[in-house]
């Protein structure tokens, strides 16, 4: 019973791990596409990806990450003026 248990646990564990890197490399990329858009003074879109990159990052607890973005969205919100 405890190694079924174990196995079970471990299941999850690894399932957890995977969303995790999903949510993460998802994040990552809308964090790159809203520098790319910002570079583009394209400032409402990449407004909207640090706004959802930071949630993911918010969500797992990787809060220099989470605070780079809200960094890039702050300095967006700035260039279009609607600080």
């Amino acid at each position: 019973f405890t190694l079924f248990l174990f196995g079970a646990t471990q299941t999850i564990v690894e399932a957890q791990k995977q969303h995790l890197i999903s949510d993460t490399t998802q994040a990552s990329t809308w964090y790159e596409q809203g520098l790319l858009l910002q570079k583009k003074t394209s400032h409402d879109s990449a407004t909207v990806l640090f706004e959802k990159a930071s949630f993911v990052y918010k969500k797992h607890q990787f809060w220099e990450k989470q605070l780079a973005c809200q960094i890039m969205l702050s300095r967006s919100l700035y260039l279009m003026g609607t600080y």
